[in-house]
């Protein structure tokens, strides 16, 4: 679907979280657009905060913007959605990592196998683990990370640290059940 296609949804549905989640996000991939999907973003987080996907993209977008403490909050906020996904935890590290939160970096970059971002998570624990004098948990990690290096090498799709599942159009089954009928197109 084109962004058109989702400001129609919207249109027909408009208290919908999903598809203002879905507008939302294919506002931030036209360029000039993305305060207009930072506000809607905003907006689908107070009226369903459980979206892990408002979270994430939030925080891409003020880390981006330069706003490290806004993005800190967004990651937080997505981590406790979704604790298990390995790019909110690598996000968070870097960000901690950025404002010399080391112990806090530590916690977050350690790297979560086999999912993407586990790379950049272990470059992080690598250094972090040096600068806390513990080479052996240091050099753990740095062949955990060259071991990585050469499995990347046979992706089709490089590793990206800004996108994960919840960078993509948001339609779980149990949506799709509850979405309303749209209209013919003529």
């Amino acid at each position: 679907m084109r962004c058109g296609s989702f400001s129609r949804l919207s249109k027909i549905a408009p208290d919908s979280a999903r598809d203002k989640l879905n507008y939302a996000l294919a506002l931030l991939r036209v360029e000039g657009r993305e305060p207009e999907a930072v506000k809607l973003l905003e907006e689908v987080k107070r009226q369903d905060p459980s979206l892990p996907h408002t979270w994430f993209n939030l925080g891409i977008y003020y880390k981006r913007q330069g706003d490290a403490n806004r993005a800190i909050a967004q990651f937080e906020g997505m981590i406790a959605r979704a604790p298990e996904e390995p790019i909110g935890h690598y996000q968070l590290g870097t960000l901690y990592q950025q404002q010399k939160r080391n112990a806090a970096a530590q916690r977050n970059s350690k790297p979560r196998w086999p999912r993407p971002a586990a790379g950049g998570g272990a470059v992080s624990a690598v250094h972090l683990y040096r600068l806390a004098g513990n080479a052996a948990q240091a050099n753990r990690y740095l062949a955990e990370f060259q071991d990585l290096q050469k499995l990347q090498k046979t992706w089709v799709i490089p590793e990206d640290s800004a996108w994960c599942s919840y960078a993509e159009i948001y339609d779980p089954p149990s949506a799709r059940a509850q979405a309303p009928a749209l209209p013919e197109a003529r």
